[in-house]
Parts: C-alpha cells; structure tokens; sequence
C-alpha cells in the first residue's frame, strides 16, 4: 500500500500527465535558433527647454496667527518663492488682529514698491541719460560739494 501511495504520489509531480498541455519535451527544445527579434530604438527626444528663471511676484501679506501668546508675529508675507514672518507693532504692548493687519497692508506696500522701483545702473558713467541731465547732475553735485567744504 505505502508503494502504490508512493508511485501515484511521484507519477503527479512529473508534470507529463495529460492534462498539463504538454508532453514535456516542448520545453527543452533548443534544437532551433532563437526567433530573431526586431529591436526597438526609441525615436530622438529633443533636449528639455531650460526652466524658466522665476520673476519676483508681488508679495501678500495675510494673517496666520501663531497660538504662542505674542500677536506681532501672526502674519506671513509671500510672493510664491520666498515666505516670511515680519515682527510687526513692536512698541506696541497689545495688538488687535485689525491694527496687525493694517500693518501687515503697509509692510505689504513696502516690500512691493522695492519691486517697482527702477534698479539704480550698475555703473554711472555706463547709463543712458541724455547730456542735458548729465550736465545739471554734475551741476548739481559741484554746488554740493562747494556748500559742504
């Protein structure tokens, strides 16, 4: 009996049976070359555009309390890249979340007039003022220095 059970036990786990699909020998057939496949190039991606440089953004100052008992510092001021904190109405010993805001509208006021201010030129002598205010700048700058000595 323990013979029979062994035999039926090793005749399953051949995988020739009949109803595995196959013989068997399908497998191990390595008597023909490989089936040549066509290989697969990628077509040429063009090179990523450079991204682009961020421009500075107006700032917005909004109101974020903080829960930590000192109410100078419940607003946030950003402009989409850079974010920040201000510590407002210091000489003041208590401050509304009106009077932090007013505030808040006048920092917010200032930071954005830096943006629209004309940068000064990088070299004086190199900027593109015409020759009549050229001549009143020096003008004005001998005066100076005569009333200063």
């Amino acid at each position: 009996m323990i013979a029979a059970v062994a035999a039926l036990a090793l005749a399953g786990c051949t995988g020739y049976d009949k109803f595995s699909g196959t013989g068997g020998s399908e497998w191990l057939d390595d008597n023909e070359p490989p089936d040549a496949e066509p290989i697969y190039e990628a077509p040429q991606v063009p090179a990523p555009a450079p991204a682009p440089v961020p421009e500075p953004s107006y700032w917005t100052c909004f109101y974020d309390p903080t829960f930590n008992n000192d109410w100078h510092d419940d607003v946030v001021c950003a402009n989409g890249s850079e974010r920040h904190r201000p510590y407002l109405r210091d000489w003041d010993s208590f401050v509304t979340e009106d009077e932090i805001m007013a505030s808040a509208f006048e920092y917010e006021a200032e930071l954005n007039a830096r943006l629209d201010a004309p940068a000064p030129p990088a070299d004086p002598a190199s900027s593109n003022l015409d020759d009549r205010w050229s001549t009143k700048i020096r003008d004005l700058d001998d005066r100076w220095s005569t009333k200063v000595r």
